[in-house]
């Protein structure tokens, strides 16, 4: 059985605290954190410590992260820059955990997980004047324990809409390390939306 369940509290008008945890039967994440308003925009700061159960020993690992983000009010222009992460060796996310656990239950032995070490994303969401709807810019960069070299992601959409018709598009460029150097992955993608009906 897979749980979850997250708790946060103002402390006072700048400060708030947040707690969270998330598991199963072989598996617990619990996560602590602080967030703070300030002239310059929010920070955050939290810390998550994993447990993963196996046959032969338990893996366990933190996960430290910061954050910051603004909005600038007067272009409808919204920030989150640095989101920095560093995960010990020992740390499982929970899509790690679930992947590595059905790979044991499956005998798969000779499985290869790749586990974040550094992490580092921006985004930047702006919405443009009445009817000319918003784009969204983001990037991510990683590297992992276990695999030399760096990924990285970078995406760019816009989205619009006429009258019920949404629609929205994207292109992502991927550089994936490899034998070679780096691999590049090209994507394109167009996204339409039209709700066939109405309920009032």
């Amino acid at each position: 059985m897979l749980y979850q369940a997250t708790w946060q509290h103002g402390i006072n008008n700048l400060l708030t605290g947040y707690t969270g945890v998330t598991g199963f039967d072989d598996y617990q994440a619990f996560l602590v954190g602080t967030g703070m308003n300030t002239g310059i925009g929010a920070l955050s700061f939290d810390v998550t410590h994993s447990r993963l159960k196996s046959d032969a020993h338990d893996d366990s690992g933190q996960s430290y992260r910061a954050t910051f983000n603004r909005m600038f009010t007067d272009t409808q222009t919204s920030i989150v820059l640095a989101a920095y992460r560093y995960s010990t060796k020992g740390y499982y996310n929970l899509n790690d955990a679930l992947y590595a656990v059905d790979q044991k239950k499956n005998s798969r032995s000779n499985y290869t997980l790749w586990r974040q070490k550094n992490g580092m994303t921006f985004t930047v969401n702006q919405n443009l004047p009445d009817g000319w709807g918003g784009f969204y810019l983001s990037g991510r960069i990683s590297d992992y324990w276990n695999r030399s070299g760096t990924e990285k992601q970078y995406q760019v959409s816009y989205n619009n809409s006429f009258g019920r018709l949404s629609w929205s598009a994207s292109a992502q460029r991927v550089y994936t390390p490899d034998s070679s150097g780096h691999r590049r992955d090209d994507r394109i993608s167009l996204n339409f939306s039209y709700p066939l009906w109405v309920w009032r």
